[in-house]
């Protein structure tokens, strides 16, 4: 069950029921649809904008699925997958249009940036990959991670690319180039990592080490 918090009345609006595990939930770009990604069990699509509890889409798939996430456009549904292939579909149809095979384990986190030009895929080869959305080629792999990655997100204007891994650092890349333009040392595991979606200011959070360790925090970047 997945439930819809409304932080203006303070109480949940709305309960999902969905399948199995799940993994991942995200919004569509315009908050119209709701998606909920079951590890073994496939995706299920709300459209909330019409009160619907009922999946408008429930799709079963073949691999273990991890993460869902749409263009800006909202035309196109991506799937990341366990054996570390990326499914790309027509959305609302789920026609698939391709299968881009983007890493040697699990795909484990995906970023599209605002303008839907460019899609970052992270995997637990310890490698991220930038593919172009316009015909799905890979443009730059960026490596020297020395653990799994686990998340990708952009900056508002799509000009650089955040990811953390399980190395003790967040790493700031320039979009199209792949280049590291900035290196954030953290005390502890990752557990979070958002860019504002209006401003040049990246958050992540960390776990903590456990009792009498690191305590667990939250840091803001400004990106100038």
């Amino acid at each position: 069950v997945v439930q819809l918090w409304d932080q203006r009345t303070k109480s949940t609006t709305t309960k999902l029921g969905t399948r199995g595990q799940i993994t991942d939930i995200c919004w569509s770009p315009s908050g119209k649809y709701f998606a909920a990604v079951g590890r073994e069990d496939g995706i299920d699509v709300f459209d909330i904008a019409a009160g619907s509890q009922t999946p408008v889409v429930s799709a079963p798939f073949d691999d273990i699925a991890y993460l869902a996430r749409w263009d800006a456009s909202e035309r196109v549904l991506f799937l990341a997958t366990h054996q570390g292939a990326v499914e790309v579909y027509a959305w609302p149809t789920m026609e698939p249009l391709t299968t881009i095979p983007a890493h040697a384990g699990s795909c484990n986190c995906l970023g599209i940036d605002p303008c839907g030009k460019v899609l970052a895929t992270g995997g637990a080869d310890a490698t991220m990959e930038l593919w172009s959305t316009d015909d799905f080629t890979m443009t730059h792999v960026v490596d020297g991670y020395d653990s799994p990655l686990l998340f990708a997100d952009f900056s508002m204007d799509g000009r650089f690319i955040a990811t953390a891994s399980d190395d003790l650092e967040v790493r700031i890349h320039d979009s199209f180039s792949g280049d590291q333009v900035h290196r954030l040392a953290v005390e502890s595991l990752t557990t979070a990592l958002e860019w504002h979606p209006r401003n040049l200011a990246l958050a992540y959070g960390s776990a903590g080490a456990g009792k009498g360790g690191v305590k667990p925090a939250v840091t803001i970047f400004l990106k100038s």
